[in-house]
Parts: structure tokens; C-alpha cells; sequence
């Protein structure tokens, strides 16, 4: 992990640079809304419970993430009481003390899950003679509760180089969208915002 900046949008025509190939990856993440951006929990590719923290970074635009592994989870979608009880068992064991603090602010019949099947392709870029690594990832995304109301969204993010040559590269896509931009900012922020908008579309 390190810097990175990413922008979230429902436009499907904006494109990384040569990501006209097949993905490199596909996989489902399930997001643990925490409501706090600077915190990301997510149960990655149905299994594995990590905790994403955002560190400080001068530069708007571009966030400072680091990663913590708390642990393996249950992840059932036909049983979502018995996957909140095991992310906070998860959650409760672990030694780290900033995990420990997630445990004591998290209630578990609070927790929201948001289901994100991503299709990822990666490569290195040159946009404007900066170098970098980018990334496209399509999205289909649905609350837990609700798994038959999908959305689609476009999610690119650039690392791997300096917080201002990160911050320019980013800036073109914004000016490209035009107001066609969702959330700017890391997986919680578009989380919460992806929540955030399904509550005022009930």
C-alpha cells in the first residue's frame, strides 16, 4: 500500500490507457460500511477480513493507505447475523490495538455489508510523460439485503509515484468527467456515498 488517487464514476466509456484487454483479475469484496472514511473493512474475496487505514497526505486528491490482516471471516450471504458475528469475533481477537478499537465502535446489528464483484485489469502508464501504475476496475455493486438491485460503476486509481505527479494524473480524469464523477477518494468514501444514495432513493 502507499499513495494513491481514485476516482469512482458511473460513466463506463472513461478508460485507462490500453485497458482494452482482458482483466487480470476478478474477485468479490464485501464492504463494512463504518462510516468514517479513514477506515476501510471490507472481507476481500469472501474470506479474508482487512482493515484499511488512511494515513495523512498533503497533497487533495491523493490518500496514504496502509493495510492490517485481521483475520479469515464466514462470509454467508443466506446468513447475515451469523457473518456479523464472525467479523466481530474476527475483529475482537485480533492484538492490534487499532483493530481493537474498530471492535468497541462497530455494532453489530448496525453493520451494512456492500457487495462489490470487480473485474481488474492493471498495467503501467504514461499519461503527460508521468509514469505510473494504473488501475480499471468494473464494478457491480449491491447491498447485502437487496442482492437482486445492482448498479454498475468504473473505478480508476493511479499509484506507485509521487503525491503530485499522482494528484496531475488524476486531475485530467476529473476535468475529462465533467460532474460525472461519483466520489473521489478510496473504497470507504465510495461505500458510504454508494449507501448514502441508495437510503435517498428508497
Amino acid at each position: 500500500m502507499g499513495k494513491e488517487a481514485r476516482i469512482f464514476t458511473k460513466d463506463l466509456t472513461i478508460e485507462l490507457p490500453d485497458s482494452d484487454r482482458y482483466p487480470n483479475e476478478h474477485r468479490t469484496d464485501i464492504y463494512i460500511d463504518f462510516q468514517n472514511e479513514a477506515y476501510g473493512l471490507k472481507i476481500r474475496n469472501k474470506h479474508k477480513l482487512e482493515l484499511k487505514v488512511r494515513g495523512n497526505c498533503k497533497h487533495p486528491n491523493v490518500e496514504h493507505w496502509s493495510k492490517i490482516q485481521v483475520g479469515t471471516v464466514l462470509w454467508d450471504p443466506q446468513d447475515l447475523d451469523q457473518t456479523k458475528l464472525s467479523v466481530m469475533d474476527a475483529l475482537r481477537d485480533h492484538t492490534d490495538d487499532l483493530v481493537n478499537e474498530m471492535f468497541q465502535n462497530l455494532i453489530a446489528e448496525h453493520i451494512s455489508f456492500v457487495v462489490v464483484e470487480k473485474a481488474r485489469f492493471v498495467n503501467s502508464v504514461n499519461i503527460n510523460e508521468d509514469h505510473c501504475i494504473g488501475e480499471q476496475t468494473d464494478l457491480i455493486v449491491h447491498n447485502a439485503l437487496n442482492p437482486n438491485c445492482t448498479s454498475k460503476y468504473r473505478t480508476i486509481s493511479f499509484e506507485g509515484s509521487g503525491a503530485t505527479t499522482l494528484k496531475r494524473i488524476i486531475s485530467t480524469y476529473v476535468e475529462e468527467l465533467n460532474g460525472k464523477i461519483f466520489a473521489i477518494g478510496g473504497y470507504p468514501r465510495f461505500v458510504s456515498r454508494y449507501i448514502a444514495e441508495e437510503d435517498y432513493l428508497k
